[in-house]
């Protein structure tokens, strides 16, 4: 009787030798079956074309390291990656950071192997900061917005009218208006923006000298200018007869043109007026009169002034020395009704009248 062994299954490379034996006769024969071996994996090295950022928003992802042949891919994701379309080809789009992975199948053997790469993303915007808003004045003309310039980034001012310059971190400002900085990071081109606020207070103040006025023989000093306002403050010129230069409403004794200048101790904005002082203290120049002399028959006689200019006068009779006067003492004309000196005030010139009555 023969016996044969049909098959039997090897899981080791070689060269394998089978012997038939004739189980009737003794007689056998030979043969043999080389076994190869195909078991090497692929070495796939998975790898991305750049990193994210601001501006860059997708990477190529690509797998190199394989050597000739016939292969299969599968696109994968770990840790937040996302791939934009196939994932079943030997290169793919990635548009967050994350790690990818690919396996690599050798369809020739069905050895897989995989790689994976990771991918970063800098999408931190800059800081912006325009500073805090400022308020331009009568004698703050120009003043500086934005802060300290960071390395790295860059700098852009809008609107430009009233800068000095519109790229770099702090320009000057020298008109009112809301500027806005957009700064930009260099190596990520990301960007952020603020807002600053330059106003402008340029309000004068109110000034006022008074009305114009005039010093006489019984007004020597007069009051000028007009009430105080808080927060002003005043300064008089010139200097000479004031009770005070520095006062809303000094005192003046000396005739002349006084200019007051205000000043907003808030923006520095001044105003002036001015007044003007005038004197008049000429005395008058009168000269008493007498119409005759008296005697027992002419027993008044009229008194009167002369040399007087044109204006308004007042006048006071009054005796010396024995005069009497009858009726009215303060019109320019008065009557005397004996002998004696009669004069007026002021008067330096007396008029002296002489009696003579018979006996």
């Amino acid at each position: 009787m023969r016996q044969i062994l049909r098959s039997r299954q090897r899981s080791a490379s070689g060269t394998y030798t089978v012997t038939v034996t004739d189980t009737a006769n003794g007689c056998t024969a030979s043969d043999a079956v080389v076994v190869g071996s195909n078991t090497t994996a692929p070495t796939p090295t998975a790898s991305s074309s750049n990193n994210l950022t601001c501006t860059v928003t997708s990477t190529s992802l690509s797998v190199t390291g394989l050597s000739a042949g016939t292969y299969s891919y599968n696109w994968a994701t770990s840790g937040g990656g996302n791939i934009s379309g196939s994932t079943t080809s030997a290169t793919a789009t990635g548009t967050s950071a994350g790690t990818y992975l690919v396996t690599v199948t050798n369809t020739a053997n069905g050895c897989t192997a995989t790689s994976s790469v990771g991918v970063t993303s800098t999408t931190t915007p800059p800081l912006a900061d325009a500073g805090p808003d400022l308020e331009l004045t009568c004698t703050t003309t120009s003043l500086v917005i934005g802060t300290a310039a960071v390395s790295g980034n860059t700098y852009a001012w809008s609107p430009s009218t009233g800068l000095s310059a519109t790229n770099i971190a702090q320009p000057t400002a020298s008109a009112p208006n809301t500027y806005t900085v957009t700064v930009t990071n260099t190596a990520s081109g990301c960007t952020s923006s603020d807002a600053v606020v330059v106003t402008l207070n340029n309000t004068a103040p109110t000034a006022s000298a008074g009305s114009d006025q005039t010093l006489t023989c019984t007004t020597t000093s007069v009051l000028l200018g007009a009430a105080s306002v808080s927060g002003y403050s005043y300064a008089w010129s010139p200097s000479a007869g004031w009770s005070a230069t520095n006062i809303a409403q000094p005192t003046s004794s000396a005739s002349g043109t006084y200019t007051v200048t205000v000043t907003n101790t808030a923006n520095g904005c001044t105003a002036s007026d001015a007044v003007v002082v005038g004197s008049n203290t000429t005395a008058p120049t009168p000269t008493a009169s007498s119409s005759n002399n008296l005697t027992c028959t002419v027993t008044s006689t009229s008194l009167s002034v002369t040399g007087l200019s044109a204006g308004t006068y007042s006048y006071n009779w009054a005796t010396a020395g024995g005069g009497n006067l009858s009726g009215s003492t303060t019109s320019a004309t008065a009557t005397g009704t004996s002998a004696g000196t009669y004069f007026g005030d002021g008067d330096e010139y007396r008029q002296r009248l002489y009696g003579k009555r018979q006996a």
